[in-house]
């Protein structure tokens, strides 16, 4: 009855534990898009910014290493359209 006891005590210490560690990596994951969110409005900003911009754009883009497939919507006003930039997840 006492090993029982125990081994119950034990799992209910790794289920808590292991709840702590979901919600951290949750949290984590958040701050970590945050970031992702404003270094993709950064580029978008220098890229409006000024013609001479929009060559290295891409560089920018693989610079910062941005999450894989993630779309940028840029409107371009010169054209009156928008430009729909996949990006790709490439280490430099």
């Amino acid at each position: 009855m006492i090993d029982f006891k125990k081994s119950e005590l034990i799992r209910d210490i790794k289920r808590k534990h292991r709840e702590e560690i979901k919600s951290a990596l949750k949290k984590e994951k958040q701050r970590i898009d945050k970031i992702y969110n404003s270094i993709g409005k950064e580029i978008v900003d220098i890229f409006q910014s000024n013609d001479e911009f929009k060559k290295d754009f891409i560089l920018l883009v693989d610079t910062y290493n941005l999450q894989k497939n993630k779309s940028i919507f840029i409107n371009d006003n010169k054209n009156d359209k928008e430009i729909d930039i996949i990006v790709e997840n490439k280490n430099i």
